[in-house]
């Protein structure tokens, strides 16, 4: 199996580390970087990552322009949203980007994983919680 080149975003240091720690545990995900949501599309142009595993939430809401930036930047790139409260809405407009893999924080890392590794446009699951 190839290693996924992983990116995680988050603006709260301790998910970043807890959800980084996990996954460098596996032989074939690669934590390329992990930071807040400052320069996230420049770092996914620059590092090109297969995978960004993100909370696109800041202290304004969910920024969705933010992902549809990213999307538009890198299309290939599998887009995983990690996030406290998912809800109708906010699954429609990440829908409408191009993002179907959302997961809640407190996710057991099985699933956690096999949103990774999962193709992009398979059997998306919708939360941790179904």
């Amino acid at each position: 199996m190839p290693t996924l080149r992983t990116m995680l975003f988050d603006d709260h240091a301790m998910v970043l580390e807890q959800v980084a720690g996990r996954l460098r545990q596996e032989n074939d995900i690669e934590v390329c970087q992990t930071s807040g949501l400052v320069n996230v599309v420049e770092s996914t142009r620059a590092v090109r990552p297969d995978v960004v595993v993100i909370d696109p939430q800041n202290k304004d809401g969910y920024n969705y322009d933010l992902l549809f930036l990213v999307r538009q930047s890198q299309p290939e790139t599998k887009i995983i949203i990690l996030t406290a409260i998912a809800d109708t809405s906010m699954r429609m407009v990440l829908q409408r980007i191009g993002i179907s893999d959302v997961l809640e924080k407190g996710v057991d890392t099985e699933k956690l994983l096999d949103a990774i590794r999962r193709p992009s446009g398979q059997g998306a699951k919708r939360s941790s919680s179904e």
